[in-house]
C-alpha cells in the first residue's frame, strides 16, 4: 500500500498470513506520493524498497515476512525492480530517488550505480531488460540504452539515446524490436536497436499525463489517463490504431 503496509494473504481464505509496515519497521517515511514499487519475488526472496538510510532495499522471507537482508542507500523511488537474466552475479535492477542500480539477489550488495545527466527525474518508469541491454527512460533524460559487460555491469555511457521518448510515469514496453512509451504529450515508437531511432511520434493531449501500456501478439494496448483505450498494430510504421474508443470519461485513470 501507499503508506507501506505490506500483506501476505492466503488465496483461498483471504486471511492475512503475515504483515509488515515498511516505513515503521525500517524507521523511515514513505516517498512523497507513497510507496508504488510492487514487491518483487525473485529466487524465493521478496524484494522491497523501504528507502531507509540503513535499508534502502531489503529482502524478506515470502513465507514469514522476516527480513533476510537489508542494504543501506538512498530514499525510495517509484519504479518496479527488474530481474536481470544472463549476467553474473544474479541481480535485480531498479531506481532509488537519485540513481539506478543493481543489487545482488543473494545478499543485497549493491553492484553498480548509474546517475542520469540531468537531475529532477521522479524515477517512476521501470528499467527494462532487453537481452543483454538495459533500457532507461524518464521525463528529463529521455530514453537511453546500456550494454552489459562480462562482469555484470552496464556500460557507464549509453550505446544510444533519444529525447523523443520522455515518459514521466509510463514504463516502456518492447515488442518485435520496437519500444513504445507515452508521456509529456506524445506516444512514441522507437527502434529497439542500439541507436534508438524514432519510428513515429504521435502528439496528442491524451498522452500528456499517465498512460499504461501492455503488448503482445503484434498488438500494443494503451490506456490513457483521459480514458482512451487504443489498440495499435505494433508493426505499423506510423500511428495507426486498429481500434479506439472512450473507455471512461476523462477523470484521471491512473491504474497500471
Amino acid at each position: 500500500g501507499a503508506f507501506g503496509h505490506l500483506h501476505c494473504v492466503d488465496l483461498d481464505s483471504g486471511a492475512v498470513v503475515w504483515k509488515r509496515q515498511l516505513a515503521e519497521d525500517f524507521a523511515t517515511k514513505p516517498p512523497t506520493w507513497g510507496y508504488c514499487a510492487p514487491p518483487a519475488l525473485v529466487d524465493d526472496l521478496l524484494i522491497v524498497n523501504p528507502g531507509a538510510k540503513d535499508a534502502s532495499v531489503a529482502a524478506l522471507d515470502p513465507s514469514t515476512g522476516k527480513t533476510i537482508w537489508q542494504t543501506p542507500g538512498n530514499p525510495a523511488a517509484y519504479a518496479a525492480f527488474t530481474t536481470i537474466d544472463g549476467v553474473s552475479p544474479r541481480q535485480v535492477a531498479g531506481f532509488d530517488a537519485i540513481s539506478v542500480g543493481g543489487w545482488e539477489v543473494a545478499n543485497g550488495r549493491r553492484l553498480w550505480t548509474l546517475t542520469a545527466e540531468q537531475t529532477g527525474d521522479f524515477n517512476v518508469p521501470s528499467a527494462v531488460a532487453i537481452g543483454r541491454r538495459l533500457l532507461l527512460a524518464s521525463e528529463n533524460n529521455g530514453a537511453r540504452i546500456h550494454a552489459w559487460d562480462d562482469m555484470g555491469q552496464p556500460s557507464p555511457s549509453p550505446l544510444g539515446s533519444n529525447q523523443d521518448m520522455t515518459p514521466d510515469t509510463c514504463t516502456p514496453v518492447c515488442l518485435g524490436g520496437r519500444i513504445f512509451a507515452a508521456g509529456l504529450g506524445a506516444l512514441v515508437c522507437l527502434d529497439a536497436g542500439d541507436r534508438l531511432q524514432t519510428i513515429w511520434r504521435q502528439e496528442e493531449d491524451a498522452f500528456d499525463s499517465h498512460s499504461s501500456i501492455i503488448a503482445g501478439n503484434d498488438r500494443v494496448l494503451v490506456l490513457t489517463s483521459y480514458g482512451d483505450l487504443i489498440l495499435l498494430d505494433a508493426r505499423a510504421d506510423r500511428f495507426q490504431p486498429v481500434s479506439r474508443f472512450k473507455l471512461s470519461p476523462p477523470t484521471a485513470t491512473w491504474s497500471h
